[in-house]
């Protein structure tokens, strides 16, 4: 564990960031990942740098996993913390910290200004299952948070061949924004909470402060024309209400598997809002696909952009179509450190 101060005069300055010092077998940290051959049977022999069928284990060798002693009859409490202002955990320390001693943590951690949190799924289902209703049942922020980010791993083919669909905690996430709403400045929330339900009712939270907010959706990723247009007049509607906010970015990744030769298709879209003044925006749409907003879109976000005294403009760019990884597309999201931190982009 990382203590950093940053020397902040009202001594709510301080940086608590849970890392191991873990060997990695290569430098992209790729090796985590299962061969495509996996998914259709055959053998795999699995290297002793690696851990079983590219997941960790539920603990990793000559760590033991961060956790407090408990009793039903005695329920752990920590005291107070008002100096730490900023909790980082990233991924590849997720599976070293148990959740039940996260949750006692956040509770002390009360002038929190700043929660980062990437997950690992376990890509087990007795695991995942576990982590959900822990997750559901006592996962919290405090109303201090200014700056929210979670990540939630469903992306590796570990996940996909034994789970299946990801078990998204969008009751949870929901409670979540309600309590941060109002003092939030910075929301990132990638893969567990579909974008499409937070805009269904897009008057649920009153964001008065957000600045910054990128989420993700499967609907992008399908690249659908009428349901992306229908979603993207969603958003524009909801982004009128938000007073000052500045970039908004939604994006979409998904990869569909074939039967052998192991063929796979990757399907990418990213759009960008971004308030440059107080009459001049600029849109951007970033596919491997072909895909071109309808009018009533634009008009829609030319009234989020002031109406008839707006400037916005419009770009399309062409993504590769053989993108291999979410972290190959991470240099053209706008939002990108914010969704997740830096050397995590590597591991994805």
């Amino acid at each position: 564990m990382t203590v950093v101060s940053t020397g902040e005069k009202d001594n709510r300055g301080v940086t608590n960031g849970f890392d191991h010092s873990t060997y990695l077998p290569s430098n992209d940290m790729r090796v985590f990942q299962v061969p495509d051959e996996i998914l259709f049977g055959g053998t795999w022999e699995v290297p002793k740098t690696t851990c079983l069928l590219g997941t960790r284990s539920h603990a990793l060798n000559d760590y033991r996993r961060l956790q407090f002693l408990h009793s039903v009859s005695a329920p752990l409490l920590l005291p107070e913390v008002n100096c730490i202002s900023k909790l980082l955990i990233r991924r590849k320390d997720f599976p070293n910290i148990n959740l039940f001693s996260l949750t006692i943590m956040m509770h002390s951690l009360t002038c929190l200004e700043s929660v980062h949190i990437e997950r690992w799924s376990y890509g087990n289902v007795i695991y995942e299952g576990a982590y959900e209703r822990c997750f559901m049942s006592s996962f919290n922020l405090p109303q201090s948070v200014k700056d929210f980010s979670f990540y939630q791993d469903n992306n590796t083919l570990y996940y996909h061949r034994l789970v299946g669909a990801n078990h998204v905690v969008e009751t949870m996430m929901s409670g979540l924004l309600s309590k941060v709403a109002e003092m939030a400045e910075n929301i990132a929330i990638s893969h567990a909470y579909e974008a499409k339900v937070i805009f269904k009712h897009p008057y649920a939270w009153r964001f008065k402060k957000l600045k910054t907010l990128a989420l993700t959706s499967v609907v992008l990723a399908v690249c659908d024309e009428h349901a992306v247009n229908s979603l993207l007049c969603r958003v524009a509607k909801a982004a009128k209400e938000i007073p000052k906010l500045e970039t908004l970015e939604i994006w979409g990744y998904k990869t569909l598997y074939q039967v052998p030769p192991y063929d796979k298709i990757t399907s990418v879209a990213i759009f960008t809002y971004k308030r440059l003044d107080q009459f001049n925006s600029c849109i951007s749409w970033k596919s491997n696909s072909s895909f071109k907003m309808s009018e009533e879109t634009q008009a829609h976000w030319n009234d989020v952009a002031d109406g008839q005294d707006a400037n916005v403009s419009l770009k399309y760019l062409e993504l590769d179509p053989n993108v291999s990884s979410i972290g190959a597309i991470h240099n053209h999201l706008a939002l990108m450190d914010r969704i997740l931190h830096n050397t995590s982009w590597a591991q994805v």
